[in-house]
């Protein structure tokens, strides 16, 4: 249920967020940027996009690795010796596709609940602009990356 309610109050924000965006003058995906915070804020919301678009894949990606793990723990001992290699992998696949998620899920409720607090300083609204477009850009990094991993990883049938 969490998991259905949270991104729910996070699409309700980001929709109240635009909309006073635009109220402020603000340019979104198909206007041209005519400053550099404008130019700034559609990079950091592209970024943003991709990384939710990829987010339903993260998750499921999630659940087959843990199914991984689980048929694994279940194997005879012998066999589950075996696997202890690939079962490490497994695990350790997991938490990078887990960090992917909290580093989205912490991310971006931060952001949009700070974007406009510089507002009267433009200089370190850009600063602090420029600094999450780089957080952004390594949290979709984060993801693609899981799940390339996550793709290679599950191919291998038990």
């Amino acid at each position: 249920m969490k998991k259905i309610i949270i991104p729910l109050a996070i699409l309700f924000s980001i929709a109240a967020c635009n909309n006073s965006d635009k109220k402020l003058g603000h340019t979104h995906s198909g206007d041209e940027p005519k400053t550099l915070v404008d130019s700034l804020m559609k990079d950091i919301n592209q970024v943003h996009d991709n990384g939710m678009s990829k987010m339903y894949r993260l998750t499921t990606m999630q659940q087959q690795t843990r199914k991984a793990i689980d048929s694994i723990n279940q194997l005879p001992n012998g066999l589950k010796n075996g696997a202890t290699s690939y079962k490490q992998t497994l695990d350790n696949l997991l938490k990078d596709l887990e960090y992917a998620e909290f580093a989205m899920d912490k991310w971006m409720p931060e952001y949009y609940a700070n974007t406009d607090t510089l507002a009267d300083n433009n200089d370190e609204r850009v600063k602090y602009l420029a600094a999450e477009k780089i957080k952004a850009s390594k949290i979709i990094e984060a993801i693609l990356n899981g799940i390339q991993k996550a793709d290679s990883l599950l191919k291998i049938k038990f």
